[in-house]
């Protein structure tokens, strides 16, 4: 059998054959000298062991040779003694001078081995020694076996230990950690990367507003996309900065080369940038570090009422307040929006008197979607289930309320009871609009689906024509959001003037954007508008986010350069938000 055993050194488990019992050699796993012990039974052939030419050993001498005695000098008298060998290494009274000496321990004579002659002494005396033969092995070399022999004839043997259940987790764990940190390297290398390309191309957009050529709306619409790309990357300071800047050149007046833009135009940007302003507001926490404005420093309150109150339009502003109000109930932030609500309604209230103002829909929406009916029949009365509902305010209002609590059905009802067109389409509008913003519906698209289903009916079978440009705008911007796109697309645009037309080709695109997510043609943005129209412009930069977004960056990169120069520093800004996107 083999004999098992563990490196003296390493502790390693050895196994070698049993014939290389009692000989030396190395450990082929730390390379240390090692004696390989003795097998625990003899073989079961003695002859054959007998035979071994490793175990040729010389005759025992007689037992006769053996000393009988303690010869030695008497340390006190220097007398020759001969003591028995029961005394050795006892103490004894010397036989002449009889005082106490301590008798050495016999010399045991070793037996003559021929082999283990040792040449030692002058050169000249080592002439005289015998040679050893050169087919026979000392008893020096018999006992130590060269490693490379020993592996060379498969003698030494490691044995593998069984790795079991933790060695298994072990190796797991280890195996884990290291493409753990193999992820964190390259995950941090591409966020480097991708942090340097997202700089150069804000950099590149924000140069290219200095030309005098862009006019400014679209001026304020780069440094309100540049105030996005700050928050993102949590500097709340740069980001309003770039907010403020932006409201500041909206309502500026344009100079005398160049083209005011429409009212309409002016509150669609307005509206835009206060959803901005609402990303500004966070915690305490996030206050402190510079991440976002804690909300209890009404920072962002004070920014979007400014905001609101810069538009030209009473149905800009409900709308802005509706889609604001949205928001903000969705951060929980309800008693900020109906505040703002407020003081909105009482600035806005004029000769016609807080009552009649159509802010206080938006109020009376809030108030209701909180179950504040108290409150809400305050200002407008809950119309009920009535067949048919005269107050035109009451019905958008309590329809907004029902959508905010999801009370969907309801609200439908509200919106189809009998009354004027215009009333039931603000409704409609109104009732898809929230459905849409609530972020926490499982399908918020097919809960507005009924909402703007009535509305196309209303503008393209009752109205013709009639509709007001907002109302038809609204319709189309959420039905974009939907499957009635194409519907909204074929039989609602052409009720539009050109301005309004050119906007809500940029809501459809947008909307077609949002349900894609693979990169889009360049010939897209050229449906929209005329050229060199701030509607074009922002589709471009529309089109630029998305594809950078997909991971299609090449592709607007390809065309920057000879597109028209009002629409670069857009593309390049929407690069920018379009790797932050693809970064999330």
């Amino acid at each position: 059998m083999p004999i098992r055993f563990h490196c003296q050194h390493c502790k390693k488990p050895l196994r070698v054959p049993d014939h290389l019992g009692g000989k030396k050699g190395q450990c082929p796993a730390c390379k240390q000298a090692i004696t390989i012990p003795e097998p625990l039974a003899p073989p079961a052939d003695l002859e054959a062991f007998a035979a071994s030419a490793f175990d040729d050993k010389p005759e025992a001498k007689p037992e006769d040779d053996a000393p009988k005695t303690i010869d030695f000098p008497c340390p006190f008298c220097s007398e020759d003694l001969h003591l028995p060998l029961d005394l050795g290494g006892k103490q004894s009274p010397c036989p002449e001078c009889r005082r106490i000496i301590r008798v050495p321990m016999p010399k045991e004579k070793q037996k003559g081995d021929w082999r283990e002659l040792v040449k030692k002494g002058p050169s000249a005396a080592l002439i005289n020694q015998p040679e050893i033969p050169d087919d026979v092995m000392t008893s020096a070399q018999k006992t130590r076996v060269s490693t490379t022999a020993l592996l060379e004839a498969d003698a030494i043997e490691v044995e593998v230990e069984p790795v079991g259940v933790k060695g298994w987790l072990k190796r797991g764990f280890y195996a884990a950690l290291i493409a753990g940190v193999v992820f964190l390297i390259v995950s941090a290398l591409i966020r480097g990367r991708t942090a340097r390309t997202e700089k150069n191309h804000l950099d590149l957009g924000l140069k290219g507003l200095e030309n005098p050529k862009v006019p400014l709306l679209l001026k304020a619409e780069g440094a309100r996309i540049a105030g996005e790309v700050h928050l993102r990357n949590k500097k709340a300071g740069e980001a309003k900065k770039h907010f403020y800047k932006a409201r500041s050149l909206a309502i500026d007046k344009p100079p005398k080369e160049e083209s005011p833009p429409s009212p309409f135009e002016q509150d669609m940007f307005l509206c835009e940038l206060a959803l901005s302003f609402v990303d500004m507001g966070g915690s305490f926490e996030e206050d402190r570090d510079g991440e976002r404005f804690d909300w209890k420093k009404e920072v962002v309150q004070t920014e979007l009422r400014r905001t609101l109150e810069a538009m030209k339009t009473d149905d800009g502003k409900a709308a802005a307040l509706r889609d604001v109000g949205a928001k903000l109930l969705y951060l929980d932030k309800g008693e900020v929006a109906i505040g703002l609500a407020t003081n909105l309604a009482k600035a806005g209230a004029g000769a016609k008197g807080l009552q009649r103002s159509p802010l206080v829909a938006q109020l009376v929406g809030l108030l209701a979607g909180r179950k504040n009916d108290k409150a809400a029949n305050e200002l407008l009365k809950d119309p009920g289930a009535a067949a048919t509902i005269a107050d035109s305010l009451a019905r958008i209002a309590y329809t907004e309320g029902l959508c905010h609590q999801r009370r969907y059905a309801e609200a439908l009802k509200l919106v189809q009871a009998k009354g004027p067109a215009a009333a039931r389409l603000d409704a409609a509008i109104s009732g898809a609009a929230i459905a849409l913003a609530d972020q926490k519906a499982k399908d918020n698209a097919a809960e507005a689906k009924p909402f703007l289903a009535e509305a196309l009916d209303i503008i393209n079978k009752e109205l013709r024509g009639k509709a007001a440009p907002w109302q038809v705008l609204q319709a189309i911007r959420l039905a974009g959001q939907t499957d009635l796109a194409v519907r909204a697309k074929e039989e609602t645009l052409k009720e539009l003037t050109a301005t309004f037309k050119a906007r809500a080709q940029l809501e459809l695109f947008r909307g077609h954007l949002v349900k894609t997510t693979v990169a889009v043609s360049a010939t897209l943005p050229d449906e929209v508008g005329e050229k060199q129209s701030a509607s074009r412009a922002l589709a471009w930069q529309l089109y630029a986010r998305h594809n950078a977004c997909v991971g299609d960056s090449a592709s607007v990169l390809n065309l920057i350069d000879s597109s028209d120069e009002i629409y670069r520093p857009l593309m390049h800004l929407g690069l920018a938000l379009g790797e932050q996107d693809r970064r999330r």
